[in-house]
């Protein structure tokens, strides 16, 4: 069942995690290909991470599926070197997506961390996926909701680089083109990241045996196939999207949505009040609503 799950979003971010001198835990790769943020506040860890690349994430797989996995140590599958952090109370890392690792404690410990998904990341995170997949990975054990989340990541990010395309339509405002300009361009990591991820969606609508564990579209997204038809569109440059007498989606009488967008669009999208910095920011729009109830983004309609 690829019904899309609808619920609160996935409490992963924040962990707290008190350790014993001694505890170990071995080599593996963090769920959905997951980064992840790590704060000693006291005590001490010592980290060995080996680099998500295909020879690594291939020795990874052969040796969590082998039947000698509890008597031999991963380093008797590694292709590569494994390097060592040593964090000391005060010291944050940053693990980035699919990097494999494995975590000793010499001292009693307390960290805070957690989990977070990018779209930068997106490919490796979609390799991640995938390794889950092959190793038969229990959906307990798996990023909640990750397919709910992929589709909407690809909404938000039309949204903003729709707005965006707005902006930089008006060349006698340097304001907004500013703010397109700072806020609305992806990085060339985000760009690949976003394309892979809707190549990605695509074929779970065509194959319904493909990545089983990935939801479909959730109720706010009327055509799936339409929505990724526009991501691509945008990616390209294709300008703002023309919406026949839309204005945006502050919940106002002859408010449209644009056409992938479900009827309850309104309530499920303030999409620049997102709670991260860069593409998805409310910083690009916020600074020029007012009133509070003035619509946040106005689409072009067919006699603009």
């Amino acid at each position: 069942d690829k019904s899309a799950v609808v619920a609160s979003p996935p409490r992963v971010q924040k962990y707290v995690l008190m350790s014993v001198a001694g505890s170990f835990t071995d080599f593996h790769v963090d769920f959905g290909g997951t980064s992840v943020w790590y704060h000693v506040l006291r005590g001490a860890k010592v980290m060995y991470l080996a680099a998500p690349t295909p020879a690594n994430l291939q020795a990874f797989r052969t040796w969590s599926s082998s039947d000698a996995q509890g008597s031999v140590p991963f380093a008797g599958y590694l292709k590569g070197s494994v390097g060592t952090v040593r964090l000391n109370a005060g010291d944050t890392l940053v693990i980035p997506s699919g990097w494999i690792h494995a975590v000793y404690t010499p001292v009693d410990s307390m960290v805070f961390g957690g989990n977070f998904l990018c779209s930068a990341h997106a490919e490796a995170q979609l390799r991640v996926i995938a390794l889950e997949d092959q190793l038969g990975v229990h959906a307990s054990m798996r990023f909640p909701a990750v397919g709910t989340l992929m589709w909407y990541a690809v909404l938000r990010a039309c949204d903003a680089l729709n707005a965006a395309a707005l902006f930089r339509d008006r060349p006698n405002d340097p304001h907004d083109r500013a703010v397109a300009a700072r806020k609305g361009t992806p990085t060339p990591a985000e760009r690949g990241g976003l394309a892979a991820l809707a190549k990605f969606l695509r074929r779970t609508l065509t194959d319904a045996a493909f990545s089983p564990f990935v939801e479909g579209p959730p109720p706010c997204v009327l055509d799936g196939a339409a929505l990724l038809d526009t991501l691509g569109m945008l990616l390209d440059g294709a300008g703002t999207i023309r919406i026949g007498g839309g204005y945006g989606f502050d919940g106002s009488a002859g408010v449209r949505a644009p056409p992938w967008r479900g009827p309850d669009a309104s309530d499920k999208v303030r999409v620049f009040f997102a709670p991260h910095s860069g593409l998805l920011s409310a910083s690009s729009v916020a600074p020029l609503v007012a009133p509070a109830r003035r619509p946040l983004v106005r689409f072009h309609t067919a006699d603009d």
